[in-house]
């Protein structure tokens, strides 16, 4: 009797282990197979130099992101995707240094 228990306590571990097994495996399955496509932004400017006029040191070789003529995002992957891409590599951008000459002239 013994032996009965422990053959059929046996089988339903690996029935069990077999279905958690199957799980994972559906689960990585469908995970892996619906990725999000990188978000497509109107502009990329990649590889530039930026300096935010707060003071803080500048930023070297990062991308900007802009949607909607707003910066949308300031990294160091290159993630997204734009409809045009502006390589940057030895340039300098200061974001809001003419918007803010040209309000100096006006007032002038």
């Amino acid at each position: 009797m013994k032996n009965g228990v422990a053959a059929q306590t046996f089988v339903g571990s690996n029935s069990n282990t077999m279905r958690l097994f199957i799980t994972i495996l559906i689960y990585i399955a469908l995970t892996g197979c619906s990725h999000e496509e990188a978000e497509k932004y109107d502009l990329v400017l990649s590889n530039v130099n930026l300096i935010d006029g707060t003071g803080n040191q500048m930023q070297e070789n990062v991308n900007i992101y802009i949607k909607d003529k707003k910066i949308a995002r300031i990294d160091t992957s290159k993630s997204g995707s734009g409809k045009i891409i502006i390589d940057g590599t030895d340039k300098y951008l200061i974001p809001g240094l003419f918007d803010c000459l040209s309000r100096l002239i006006t007032k002038s």
